[in-house]
């Protein structure tokens, strides 16, 4: 449970001593079933559950009572937080890294699950799917109350057993009952519509004579002419078509873009086995928004063939006129029938365009109805079974929208709500909603765009609200005391979060033990020179500097850690891959590669997660006489990142200079990262190893270094072997 600013058991410990209350809030917060007021009581005060001696109320208008924070685990700002959030209608809580910025929301959600008679559900988001899963793994811990996850795409197996899609299918009651059954058989009947008109005008051969009599385009005599001729000659390797016929070789055939569609599950499904049945066949909403459908190239097939010459500004004039002359059109001129069909082709598809609008008109107000009815069905099955929790994802709250609003939220919680655009929330205000809850750090990973420039002025895509709201002034709680980073890691980020503390267990050497093989330096810098590559899909890679680091994987395993406790991140794709190579030609331990059991990966995917031991792959070094260029990692949010994930090891390996002189924005981020480092005396060419046996100093410098040592130092293993009595012929090893 990585992802976490503690370890489950903590969390779970946590919570078990945090003392139960909630406040009376204000209007909006009252519960829904209000019981009579006792005239005696002081609505400010809320009822504690502690039986430890504590008054059994707190008055919310003044400061916790001073044994809160011993009785809770909770600091100040912690509990400042959870006051926040149990008495605004929109808390911001802005939690930097290590902080427990998750305890603190769902300690709020118990605190609000266990004091107040919801008869909603509270609605709580996260910005990617693996927060999500571990945001109601852990509600579900602390509360032991049932929830539901929207959407299909989890891969915690505890959680995935909680969607949406596995209540209707276990559900005994059919929820989806005849109203909606109805709809789908008349959307599906729409459907047919739809396609047979597609294939009207788009068909696989040549248009339908048929077709055009209908609409008016070919005269009755034209339709026989055709059509009696046509019906009865060609030959076999063309369709027995009468257009086709009749063009003889003034067609052409159309190159058609390559494209495979994707099975269409969704249609297979045998009859009376609709969405939301309780039987074999259904489909999860994820999977039915994956599915592509029929697939029709909106494209002709074959096309009249004209000749150069005649192709003139009033050629479809001269057509008409050929049309209104010869009602056998076997007496049209060979060379203007291919401009005949053309044109023909033109006209009937114009004619249909009316009924294509009024087709897709329809096929929008049978979806709203269909979701809307759906939407009632479903809420109407969550609310039967009384759960007080719904989980999905911020891109959730506008997909699953309808079955929100229909249940009525009063309140919401955003996870990771600095990484979330600001529309994916606005668009979830619903009219019921009385509390929205902030929770994030816009000094981290911001809103992701597609396209970069609408992330900046003066689209701003990619400032969240969250990050608005601070940035503006708004009252927010920020969480300051740290529980992740030994005092030497936390002091990197000090010139980011200048009123980050530690709490002491981070600086007890039985909670955060040195890195064995390192002595007492829990950060280190490796500078070096070796220069960068770029891949053949325009990646960023430096070899050198990943054969450096496999070595030093391979090195920290052999002193004891355990390959599970170590991270490599990077900000490039390319070197991703690249390390990895490294390392599985590098070691195999007890028969398992080692890379199944390292986590390599960018920055960007590793916000929110933490390790004993981090390695920080910078790639970047021009080339002595290049410009010196960093690209990614002129950027703050993703440095804060890369250098606040480490417990009790932060090691980075870089080209100093080139990223100090890359930029002034470069300098400005990275400068004082590396001047803490600097200062720690832990900045050097080499990397300095402690050997854990005899104290000696080893400086690794490149990598065939690596090669001089086993694990330990230069000096030789005085170890003797029962059974034989020989020494061992290695170097100082583990």
């Amino acid at each position: 449970m990585g992802a976490k600013d503690a370890s489950p058991p903590e969390y779970i410990e946590g919570l078990k001593n945090l003392i139960d209350f909630s406040p009376v809030l204000s209007q909006p917060l009252q519960p829904q079933n209000k019981k009579k007021k006792n005239p005696n009581s002081n609505k400010s005060q809320v009822k504690t559950l502690n039986g430890k001696g504590i008054s059994t109320s707190i008055n919310m208008s003044r400061p916790f009572p001073p044994e809160m924070s011993a009785l809770t685990g909770m600091d100040e700002s912690q509990l400042g937080a959870i006051r926040n959030i149990l008495t605004s209608e929109f808390p911001i809580i802005q939690g930097p890294p290590g902080t427990g910025k998750t305890f603190v929301s769902v300690s709020a959600i118990r605190i609000l699950l266990r004091n107040l008679d919801w008869k909603t559900p509270i609605v709580i988001a996260a910005q990617t799917n693996h927060a999500l899963d571990q945001l109601l793994v852990l509600v579900h811990q602390a509360t032991k109350a049932p929830f539901i996850r929207l959407g299909g795409r989890s891969k915690n197996e505890q959680v995935s057993q909680r969607t949406l899609f596995n209540l209707r299918r276990e559900s005994r009651k059919n929820f989806f009952g005849g109203k909606y059954n109805r709809i789908e058989a008349r959307r599906k009947e729409h459907s047919r519509h739809v396609e047979h008109l597609f294939r009207q005008c788009f068909p696989d051969g040549f248009l339908d004579p048929h077709d055009l009599l209908d609409n008016d385009l070919l005269t009755q005599e034209q339709y026989d002419s055709i059509v009696h001729v046509g019906w009865h000659t060609g030959d076999d390797t063309h369709p027995r078509d009468p257009f086709r016929t009749w063009l003889g070789d003034a067609f052409l055939v159309v190159q058609q873009p390559r494209f495979v569609p994707r099975s269409n599950v969704y249609e297979s499904v045998q009859d009376g086995e609709l969405l939301g049945d309780n039987r074999p066949g259904t489909i999860d909403d994820d999977e039915r928004d994956r599915l592509s459908g029929v697939y029709h190239p909106i494209s002709e097939k074959f096309k009249g063939y004209v000749r150069r010459d005649l192709l003139k500004p009033a050629l479809w004039e001269r057509v008409q006129t050929i049309l209104k002359r010869y009602n056998d059109l076997y007496r049209v001129p060979h060379d203007y029938r291919g401009a005949v069909y053309r044109y023909l082709r033109t006209q009937y598809i114009k004619t249909r365009a009316e009924d294509f609008r009024n087709l897709l008109h329809s096929s929008v107000e049978l979806a709203n109805e269909a979701r809307g009815v759906k939407a009632q069905c479903d809420a109407k099955l969550v609310q039967s079974h009384g759960i007080p929790i719904i989980g999905c994802t911020t891109t959730g709250l506008t997909k699953y929208r309808e079955l929100l609003e229909t249940l009525k939220p009063r309140v919401m919680l955003i996870e990771e709500a600095a990484e979330t655009r600001e529309a994916n929330i606005t668009s979830a205000l619903f009219d019921s909603l009385e509390q929205l809850i902030l929770v994030g750090d816009h000094m981290q990973l911001a809103p992701h765009t597609d396209v970069p420039g609408l992330a900046d002025e003066p689209f701003n895509l990619g400032v969240s609200l969250f990050e608005r709201m601070v940035r503006l002034d708004i009252g927010h709680s920020v969480l300051t005391v740290q529980r992740r980073m030994v005092p030497e890691i936390r002091q990197i980020l000090g010139p980011v979060y200048p009123t980050l503390t530690d709490h002491p267990s981070v600086a007890d050497e039985k909670v955060r033990p040195p890195v064995p093989g390192m002595g007492n330096f829990s950060t280190y810098f490796l500078c070096h020179s070796w220069p960068e590559d770029v891949t053949q899909h325009l990646s960023r890679v430096n070899r050198d500097e990943a054969q450096m680091i496999a070595g030093f994987v391979r090195y920290l395993v052999q002193n004891g850690t355990s390959p599970e406790k170590i991270t490599v991140l990077t900000f490039y794709k390319g070197q991703v891959g690249c390390i990895r190579e490294r390392l599985s030609k590098d070691m195999i331990l007890g028969n398992l590669h080692a890379t199944k059991r390292y986590r390599i990966c960018t920055v960007d995917g590793y916000q929110g997660e933490e390790n004993d031991v981090v390695i920080l792959s910078l790639v970047r070094s021009s080339a002595a006489d290049a410009p010196s260029r960093v690209g990614f990692l002129a950027n703050q949010n993703r440095a804060v990142v890369a250098i606040s994930r480490a417990r009790r090891g932060f090691y980075i390996f870089g080209n100093y200079w080139n990223l100090i002189r890359a930029s002034p924005l470069a300098k400005k981020i990275w400068k004082p990262v590396t001047d803490v480092i600097v200062n720690q005396q832990r900045c050097h060419r080499s990397l300095r190893l402690t050997c854990q046996q005899h104290g000696a100093v080893t400086h690794i410098r490149g990598q065939g270094d690596w090669d001089s040592i086993h694990g330990g130092c230069r000096a030789k293993c005085t170890y003797v072997y029962k059974e034989c009595g020989h020494q061992c012929t290695l170097l100082c090893h583990p």
